[in-house]
């Protein structure tokens, strides 16, 4: 092999080896945008955490992880349909957020949450989160802290549906059906 022909075979190697570090994601390249927790009740012994997590970079970034300074136990959560009722279990291998793209924390959806709290000192204005990741350095982001808010219909995730009957859907449906005809 000549000289000229092995100076280009190591040129072609750098450059591929190059362009290959560029691709990697780091946490660095995720923004944290409207993080907030609600403020717990009083006696609720556990609080979530949502938002957006948006990737910048160029290759998928796995949330591993959270942490809180108010609590020992924080998992990464998600919901899901079972024979039509709705569970909430630990997510194994944690939150891919796509290259390019985004992932929603949400009630009803992924989410984080963190166990064990007093609601006495959970914070009021501010918690601060720390997430963990597959590559680079943890990332920290303020969840605001909201109140429990009656006017609001956000909090219809929460309630308990299980002591209506079908017979009083029933019942709502002949009244709207009575309204339209009369």
């Amino acid at each position: 092999m000549t000289l000229l022909r092995r100076l280009l075979v190591a040129f072609a190697l750098v450059a591929a080896l190059a362009a290959c570090g560029g691709d990697t994601a780091t946490s660095a390249d995720l923004e944290f945008t409207d993080v907030w927790t609600r403020q717990p009740a009083q006696g609720q012994p556990n609080a979530a955490v949502y938002g957006t997590v948006t990737n910048t970079g160029g290759t998928d970034v796995t949330i591993t992880g959270a942490s809180v300074e108010i609590s020992d136990r924080v998992e990464l959560h998600e919901v899901l349909m079972d024979d039509g009722l709705m569970t909430m279990q630990e997510r194994d291998g944690g939150f891919v957020v796509p290259a390019g793209g985004s992932i929603t924390l949400e009630p009803g959806g992924l989410h984080v949450m963190v166990f064990g709290i007093d609601a006495d000192t959970y914070p009021t204005d501010a918690l601060d989160v720390t997430f963990s990741f597959d590559s680079g350095e943890p990332t920290f982001a303020s969840a605001e802290v909201r109140a429990i808010d009656g006017d609001s219909m956000s909090g219809m995730d929460d309630m308990d549906h299980s002591d209506m009957e079908m017979d009083d859907m029933d019942d709502m449906d002949e009244m709207d059906m009575e309204e339209t005809d009369g």
